[in-house]
């Protein structure tokens, strides 16, 4: 018993430590643009100076960035970075401890965990600053407390609550979790919902970070200190046309797309899985039918929505299959003779440790450089208390990131001609810039090579990679 329980807590430990090593060697060293990360500008200003990013506002990012910045060590894009890290390492540490709840095996445990962790698209989030890391954190968390609320542990129901007001401030399609959430939790919680409530209120108020800090940090998107403007930033208002608007003709397209990411599970995983899903239908049909159901939604909300960055809200879908994966080992070990028992386990996570070695060299980031190198050679080129007009997110945001985070040229005016449209934002820039003069054709205005009272730039990118240039209006009108 005692060799037991110390091969479980070796396993348990390898769960995180293992996904958490694998991360750090890969991780990008700096601000990057790699894997859709364009976004990481925006999240590391609006964290690191308390402001407000782009919709839903994210505000549980937001704080918990704020916290794990403050130590210096490496660049601060680099613990933002460290932070998905963690937190990616957290969600497979969660979904082990599910199967081991489910199954009793380490062994099935800790294949669901190390499939999660070292699939190429989960690992591709955990090694640069974006939201999903702590998002997959509190699905795999959600989920081990509902498996657990409904093997009686009802203490935990304002637990569950609190967690699950924390994760719509971490990304708002939690949402999709609920069915299979309410079928865990329901027989058990018929008397205790009051509790679940009381801990979803305690929990949402970390929204009112949003309008506490609206214009306070370096950033503020929307109005969120109006109850209009909260509610349309939370919405994320801005984005709706997205919403199930794929053209009919690139559905295709985006379902090849889909199998592509689930083949990068490999084959033994996949045969696992279908082990797994087998062995449910079999066993646990309604746990499969409402876990199928949130996994639907996800896919549906991906397909659908009209971004070429789309594919990251499938991310639950493999915490889901990565459980499914731990149910189908832990079946298929139950019936190999005894005699190759043991073979059978550790070839199985030989397998899964080469297969995470060719992926991390796939994958990594390490010495990956490109945004920094834009900022700097943009800031290089830019004339004193320049006014820099930029035509792309990833250009904006990490200006914003080397301007308000790292100190660089406080004398240069950044304006985004994409968020012109917005009286929010014209607003936000007036107040913080009251000498600037910002007429409504300003892009047009450069573009005509009009003269302004100021050296007036635009950020263009070169043909060749990694090469971007500044066109300037130099002389000011008298």
């Amino acid at each position: 018993m005692a060799m037991s329980a110390r091969v479980d807590r070796v396993a348990s430990l390898m769960a995180f430590i293992g996904p958490l090593l694998a991360y750090g060697l890969t991780l990008a060293p700096d601000i990057t643009w790699a894997y859709q990360g364009a976004d990481g500008g925006d999240l590391i200003t609006a964290a690191y100076t308390l402001g407000v990013p782009h919709p839903s506002g994210y505000p549980t990012y937001v704080l918990l960035g704020w916290a794990i910045s403050r130590p210096e060590l490496g660049s601060i894009a680099w613990r933002f970075n460290a932070m998905s890290a963690l937190f990616m390492a957290g969600a497979a540490w969660f979904i082990f401890k599910v199967v081991k709840n489910a199954t009793g095996f380490w062994f099935a445990a800790l294949v669901a965990a190390w499939t999660f962790a070292f699939l190429p698209l989960v690992w591709s989030q955990a090694i640069i600053t974006e939201v999903y890391g702590l998002h997959l954190f509190f699905v795999a968390l959600l989920i081990w407390l509902g498996m657990q609320i409904r093997t009686g542990r009802t203490g935990l129901a304002f637990r569950m609550g609190v967690s699950f007001g924390l994760a719509l401030g971490a990304h708002l399609t939690v949402l999709w979790l609920l069915p299979v959430l309410v079928w865990a939790i329901w027989p058990r919680l018929r008397d205790k919902w009051l509790q679940v409530g009381l801990g979803l209120g305690l929990g949402l108020l970390i929204f009112a970070y949003l309008p506490l800090r609206a214009g306070q940090g370096a950033i503020t998107w929307g109005e969120p200190n109006t109850p209009a403007g909260f509610l349309a930033l939370v919405s994320g208002q801005i984005y709706r046309d997205y919403l199930f608007s794929l053209p009919v003709e690139l559905l295709a397209p985006r379902l090849l797309a889909l199998a592509g990411y689930l083949s990068q599970m490999g084959l033994l995983a996949l045969t696992l899985l279908g082990a797994g899903i087998w062995w449910a239908w079999r066993y646990a049909r309604q746990a499969l039918v409402w876990a199928a159901i949130s996994a639907g939604c996800y896919a549906v909300y991906a397909l659908g929505y009209r971004t070429a960055d789309s594919f990251v809200y499938l991310l639950p879908i493999f915490v889901l299959a990565a459980i499914g994966v731990g149910l189908g080992a832990n079946d298929i070990i139950g019936i190999i003779p005894i005699p190759y028992r043991q073979a059978a386990i550790w070839g199985s996570l030989g397998l899964i440790i080469v297969w995470a070695g060719v992926g991390g060299v796939t994958v990594s980031l390490k010495g990956e450089q490109q945004a920094a190198t834009f900022w700097r050679t943009v800031f290089a080129q830019a004339p004193a208390d320049a006014v820099l007009l930029t035509y792309q997110d990833n250009h904006t945001f990490t200006l914003w990131y080397a301007q308000h985070v790292l100190q660089q040229r406080p004398d240069v005016t950044i304006v985004d001609t994409g968020l012109l449209g917005y009286d929010w934002y014209v607003t936000d820039l007036r107040r913080a810039y009251p000498w600037l003069n910002l007429p409504p054709d300003m892009a047009d205005r450069f573009a005509r090579a009009e003269v302004q009272p100021y050296p007036l730039c635009a950020v263009i990118k070169m043909e060749q990679p990694e090469t971007w240039q500044l066109e300037c209006l130099i002389a000011p009108s008298n």
